[in-house]
């Protein structure tokens, strides 16, 4: 199944984006949150407006764009100061170590993965 369906509603394109996330194919998954964000965002509210930022920062950080991670942390931070960035988000490989934290934002509170699994 395409990741940009013609048929699909943004709600399905953000779960198709978050499957991709999910699969480690963050190729995928940044062309999946990018096309629901920008130019202007299709998504229903600001939670998940900023859930949407948060990721694409995750997979920008994944494929080494860190500049355009830096740039959805805070966008997403901007729409939810309460976000948390939690470790588990991010591969192994790549999870923040304190040297190299100080280029990502650093949010106040909540894991992304509880309020995804709420939502199901």
């Amino acid at each position: 199944m395409s990741l940009l369906n013609s048929h699909a509603t943004p709600a399905e394109e953000l779960e198709q984006a978050r499957e991709s996330f999910l699969s480690g194919n963050f190729e995928a998954a940044v062309g999946g949150f990018s096309a629901l964000l920008y130019p202007t965002s299709r998504l229903a509210n600001a939670t998940t407006i900023a859930e949407a930022h948060l990721l694409l920062g995750v997979c920008y950080f994944e494929t080494k764009q860190r500049d355009s991670a830096e740039r959805e942390f805070e966008e997403a931070l901007l729409l939810n100061s309460k976000l948390r960035l939690d470790a588990n988000l991010f591969s192994p490989s790549s999870r923040p170590s304190a040297s190299n934290s100080k280029r990502l934002p650093r949010p106040q509170q909540r894991a992304l993965n509880s309020r995804a699994s709420n939502k199901r």
